[in-house]
């Protein structure tokens, strides 16, 4: 270490016998068998003995990618720590632990594997020492899965599942994502046996057996299979009549005066995202029309905070100067959290759904009291 420091200027004289700006090649073989490595690098960095524009694919080459704790301390010397606070790097920032972690969630694991090899499992590393502190969702964990080898994907799952680090709630869809992430390619390949003893292991895991003993899955019982299948069936009727006659109404039934859903239409409401969603109708414009019950007349209206009729303006939540324009406000604000609903649970585009509100001047019911005239219609405009 003294005598290549003396060489490289540290001398009476201060003229260095090596050339520098040192390139990557000249530095590696000047660290090669010096025990106080990190010592050089820093004294390097302090004088500018370094060449700039160093690329990412050379600071791999630089140090010594099995050994991390000197890797990190290498690029934070080279990225401005140094004397001179010099970042050698070409466009290249040292990684923090939460861009380590957004990089994981990114699917940049080539970048990843390299800055942070180890001889164990590469996700075993990231979750013992905390670089993946969230929830990961079914893409990002069948994305991890396939970046490791076929032989490791099991434990690896395993791992994740035992740190409580997956998203709850999971389908028999997400879990069948999973078990083809863990199969790969070659799934044809294996017996059946070894696929029914993976989906064995993958659902006992998710069901709640594991190191954390969160539950990520339910399987479902007949008759909630019987259920699923009868949702279908009718999920396809109704693609049929709405490719028949444009326009379908849905039970969507809304508590006097509110435009929250109810639990109730939620069900009615997974109904439409599965049509919306459909391969017949995913190219397809959709107008939500929504609608009032009751004829109006009051000369104006105000409500509290429970959405109740009320003649004290000053506790009033809000207030109009007529009923109509109360009623026409209440059926866009129906169709409107419709929209929202189907936004968030089944990504559908919003340029896909239109809105508006018709007040209460399209009963479906003669009676304009009758509960079912608080609905939204569903209306299919073009593919």
């Amino acid at each position: 270490d003294n005598a290549i420091r003396v060489l490289l200027g540290n001398n009476a004289t201060a003229k260095s016998y090596i050339e520098t700006p040192l390139s990557v090649d000249d530095a590696l073989a000047l660290l090669k068998d010096i025990t106080n490595r990190i010592n050089l690098v820093k004294y390097m960095a302090d004088y500018d003995l370094i060449q700039s524009g160093i690329s990412e694919s050379s600071v791999i080459e630089l140090t010594d990618s099995n050994d991390v704790k000197f890797t990190n301390q290498v690029i934070k010397i080279l990225s401005g720590e140094n004397l001179i606070k010099k970042n050698y790097f070409d466009q290249f920032v040292a990684l923090s632990e939460e861009e380590i972690k957004n990089k994981v969630i990114k699917k940049e694991f080539d970048t990843v594997v390299r800055m942070l090899q180890s001889k164990e499992n590469f996700v075993v590393y990231l979750l013992k020492h905390g670089y993946i502190t969230t929830e990961m969702t079914i893409d990002q964990v069948s994305g991890l899965l396939l970046s490791q080898p076929t032989s490791q994907r099991l434990k690896t799952f395993t791992d994740i599942v035992n740190s409580g680090l997956l998203v709850s709630n999971l389908n028999r869809s997400d879990v069948d994502i999973l078990i083809a992430a863990i199969l790969g390619n070659n799934c044809d390949a294996k017996t059946q046996q070894s696929k029914d003893q993976i989906t064995n292991t993958v659902t006992r895991l998710l069901e709640g057996n594991n190191s954390s003993s969160k539950v990520f899955f339910k399987s479902q019982t007949k008759d909630e299979v019987a259920e699923q299948e009868k949702i279908k069936a009718e999920v396809i009727e109704i693609i049929k009549v709405i490719q028949q006659v444009h326009f379908v109404d849905f039970d969507i039934v809304f508590e006097g005066n509110h435009w929250k859903l109810k639990e109730a239409a939620k069900r009615e409401l997974n109904k439409l995202g599965a049509v919306l969603t459909s391969d017949a109708l995913i190219e397809g414009s959709f107008e939500l029309v929504g609608h009032v019950s009751g004829k109006g007349g009051l000369a104006g209206v105000c409500i509290d905070s429970k959405h109740v009729y009320t003649n004290n303006k000053s506790s009033a939540k809000e207030c109009w100067s007529s009923h109509d324009e109360w009623s026409q406000v209440l059926s866009e604000r129906r169709a409107e959290s419709v929209k929202q609903y189907l936004i968030a649970n089944y990504s559908i585009n919003t340029d896909r759904l239109k809105t508006y509100g018709v007040g209460h001047s399209e009963h479906k019911f003669d009676d304009p009291d009758n509960p079912g005239n608080r609905r939204v219609e569903v209306k299919y405009i073009k593919k």
